[in-house]
């Protein structure tokens, strides 16, 4: 999976990003905080949505000494490079915000099922901080297409996801519904 998305080209990257902004962005409408993450390796971008949603957002710094992600508020995407050369904000570049003040958080994935179990890149990060969050908070595995799968290798600290969104459509787990127009 992650040579495949390694290997595509910035226009199918692009290409896909916009799409999948366009199927997220009705999931976010009604949040008043939201969690981003900065897009590495392929993965699909999310920077857009900082300037297309009228909500607070928020990008993670990873903190390597303990696994630990926290949030910095920022109106655009940021552009330093942090953790692993992945974006980060830095600490001063604006306030932390506690789990609990997210509505949904959009998170990052290898795969995921449509069951809402998510394959991250194996650090732990997110299955830490996801616990965190309000139990009412969205938590948003997003991935191409092609990357949900029927099943991955699930551990029991994993932490699954309220809503599985793609660059096609987009599920509520708890129920399999379709949410997508």
């Amino acid at each position: 999976m992650l040579r495949r998305r390694r290997g595509l080209s910035d226009v199918e990257v692009a290409d896909a990003s916009r799409q999948l902004r366009a199927v997220l962005a009705p999931l976010l409408s009604e949040c008043v905080t939201v969690g981003l993450y900065a897009a590495a390796g392929g993965e699909l971008n999310v920077d857009q949505l900082a300037v297309a949603t009228t909500a607070r957002c928020a990008w993670p710094i990873a903190i390597t000494t303990n696994s630990e992600l926290r949030f910095v508020e920022l109106t655009r995407a940021p552009t330093a490079a942090g953790a692993w050369g992945i974006r980060e904000p830095g600490a001063a570049d604006g306030p932390l915000l506690a789990p609990q003040e997210f509505d949904a958080v959009v998170v990052p994935g290898v795969a995921f099922t449509p069951t809402g179990a998510r394959l991250g890149m194996g650090k732990g990060f997110y299955d830490r901080f996801l616990p965190q969050l309000r139990q009412d908070a969205m938590r948003i595995g997003v991935c191409y297409s092609w990357s949900l799968l029927d099943s991955i290798p699930v551990d029991e600290h994993d932490v699954y996801m309220t809503h599985v969104v793609t660059e096609v459509e987009a599920w509520r787990v708890a129920d399999g519904v379709r949410i997508t127009h």
